[in-house]
C-alpha cells in the first residue's frame, strides 16, 4: 500500500505541473520525485510487473514533467534523481546525471555541466573506478577554471583529492584538496570550508600526523557547527572519533561515535555503518562485550549496496576476533573482503588493500598483535 500512496502524491504534482504551477510548487515537485523514486525502488523490490498502476502513473509523471517543466528545471530534477539513487544503485544515479549534463549543454549552462561532471565522477568513485573518476573530475577543473565556476573547482578539486587518497597516494592529495579549501574559505562558504577542512585533516592522520589533524577536524566541527551543518557534523563527529580510536583516547572516541552516529543514521548510511564497527572495535578493545553483535549486524545492513564500504567493514569485524583471538573467524572475514574487492579497480597501493594484506599477517601469525593494539 504505501508505493501506491506515494504514486498519488507524483500524481498530485503531475496535475500541478500540468496545470502551468511550477514556480510556486517547485519545492512540493522536488519532494514528489525523492517519493517517486522511493516508490519506484519500493515496486522493483516487491517485483511489481511493468504494467501495473504504479509504474504507469510513473512514467505518465516523466512525460508531464518533461511538458511542463523548463529544461533547466528537468535538469536540476535529474541531478535530485542521481542524488537519490547515490547510496543505492550509482550505476542508476550516473544515467540520471549524463541525462542532466545533456540539458545543460542544450541550454549553454557551463555551470550546469561542470557540476555534471563533478556528479558523474561520484558515481564512478562509489563503485572504486577510479580511473574514470579521475577523467570526470580533471574534466570539471578545466572547464570551471576556464568558465570562473569557483564552486565547482573547489568540488572537483575536493573529490579528485578524495579519489586520490582512496588509492594510497595521500601525499599528492594534499595539493588539490588544500586548494579546495582556500576557494571556499575566500568565497566565505562555512559548510564547504569545513568539508575541505575536514578532509585534509584525513589525509593527515593517514601520514602519521595526527595531533594537527584532530586540531583541523576541532575547527571544521566549530565551523559546520555555526553554518548549522547537521549532516557534517555528524561526519567529522565520526572521523574525529575513529581518530581517537587510533590515538587510543578511547572516552573521547566513543563520545564522539555515540554522538555521531545517530546524526549519520539521517542520511549518511556509509558513515554510520562504518562508525558502528568502529564503536565495536572500541568496545572489543575495552572488553565491553554487550553491545557489539548488534553495532556488528546494523553496521553490516547499512553497508549491503556499498561492496568497497562493506569490504573496510569486514576488516573491522577481522580485527574484533583477532582482539578475541579468534584467528580462523579473522581469516573468514578478511576471505568475505577479498571477494569483495576482486570486482573493484583497486590499485596495489590503496590503503583498503594494505589493510587486508596487514590483518592477513595478523591472523596468520606472520606479524605481531599485540592485545592492546588498535
Amino acid at each position: 500500500a504505501e508505493p501506491l500512496v506515494q504514486a498519488n502524491v507524483t500524481w498530485l504534482s503531475c496535475f500541478y505541473a500540468s496545470a502551468g504551477r511550477v514556480t510556486q510548487l517547485k519545492g512540493e515537485l522536488q519532494q514528489a520525485l525523492a517519493l517517486r523514486y522511493r516508490a519506484t525502488r519500493t515496486a522493483e523490490k516487491a517485483r511489481i510487473p511493468p504494467d501495473s498502476p504504479l509504474r504507469r502513473a510513473e512514467h505518465a509523471l516523466k512525460q508531464a514533467l518533461e511538458g511542463a517543466v523548463t529544461p533547466t528545471v528537468m535538469a536540476s530534477m535529474e541531478m535530485e534523481l542521481g542524488h537519490l539513487a547515490m547510496s543505492h544503485d550509482p550505476s542508476s544515479a550516473e544515467c540520471h546525471y549524463l541525462r542532466a549534463m545533456e540539458l545543460h549543454r542544450d541550454t549553454d549552462d557551463t555551470a550546469g555541466v561542470c557540476r555534471a561532471h563533478v556528479n558523474l565522477g561520484n558515481s564512478h568513485r562509489a563503485r572504486a573506478d577510479f580511473e574514470r573518476a579521475t577523467k570526470r573530475y580533471r574534466e570539471a577543473i578545466d572547464s570551471a577554471r576556464e568558465g570562473g565556476h569557483l564552486s565547482s573547482l573547489a568540488a572537483a578539486l575536493g573529490n579528485l583529492g578524495g579519489t586520490l587518497a582512496d588509492q594510497g597516494r595521500p601525499e599528492e592529495a594534499l595539493a588539490p584538496t588544500l586548494e579546495a579549501f582556500r576557494i571556499t574559505k575566500s568565497m566565505g562558504n562555512k559548510r564547504k570550508q569545513a568539508a575541505h577542512l575536514a578532509n585534509l585533516a584525513c589525509l593527515e592522520l593517514s601520514l602519521g600526523e595526527a595531533p594537527d589533524a584532530i586540531r583541523k577536524l576541532d575547527e571544521a566541527l566549530e565551523l559546520s557547527r555555526t553554518a548549522g551543518d547537521k549532516t557534517r557534523v555528524g561526519i567529522i563527529l565520526v572521523e574525529r572519533g575513529r581518530a581517537h580510536l587510533g590515538d587510543q583516547r578511547f572516552d573521547r572516541a566513543e563520545s564522539d561515535l555515540r554522538e555521531g552516529i545517530p546524526i549519520c543514521d539521517i542520511h549518511l548510511s556509509a558513515a554510520a555503518g562504518l562508525a558502528r564497527g568502529s564503536l565495536a572495535h572500541l568496545l572489543a578493545l575495552t572488553q565491553r562485550t554487550e553491545e557489539i553483535d548488534a553495532l556488528l549486524k546494523r553496521g553490516e545492513n547499512q553497508l549491503q549496496t556499498m561492496p568497497q564500504k562493506l569490504a573496510e567493514f569486514f576488516c573491522l569485524k577481522a580485527r574484533i576476533e583477532l582482539q578475541k583471538t579468534d584467528r580462523s573467524q579473522a581469516i573468514e572475514w578478511l576471505e568475505k573482503a577479498r571477494v569483495l574487492v576482486s570486482g573493484l579497480h583497486l590499485s596495489d597501493s590503496s590503503p583498503l588493500l594494505a589493510e587486508i594484506r596487514t590483518l592477513e599477517g595478523l591472523a596468520k601469525g606472520t606479524h605481531n598483535h599485540p592485545k592492546n593494539k588498535v
